[in-house]
């Protein structure tokens, strides 16, 4: 493991951490999001039966696009469309896939405009 290497040259060094210790804990924070990404892939790619039900699109997107703002700290624009339409879809999947392409564009915005 990667992050018990690290804290193993945190170890051998002996207190002589200062000078470094803000580089260790990028290096460790970027670890971190790899060991994470790489969690992420791996889950993405294992099997995993899809249950359908039937959801009301517009309130479902709603309701996705209300917590990638909270999670991603972004102002969404939305149509609000008029009738119910309605989709049979796996939502914990749907759902994972959406906050993935919110939080995608979210990073791709210059830190100024935080508008999607």
């Amino acid at each position: 493991n990667v992050n018990l290497a690290l804290d193993k040259i945190n170890t051998h060094l002996n207190g002589h951490t200062e000078s470094v210790k803000p580089y260790l804990n990028i290096v460790k924070e970027n670890l971190d999001r790899i060991n994470n990404l790489t969690n992420q892939f791996i889950e993405s790619t294992s099997y995993r039966e899809l249950h359908f039900k039937k959801l009301e699109a517009g309130l479902f997107l709603k309701d996705t696009m209300a917590q990638a703002e909270i999670n991603f700290g972004v102002q969404i624009s939305d149509s609000t469309v008029l009738q119910p339409c309605y989709i049979n879809a796996d939502e914990p999947k749907l759902r994972q896939a959406l906050m993935n392409i919110i939080q995608n564009s979210a990073e791709a915005l210059p830190n100024t405009d935080k508008k999607i």
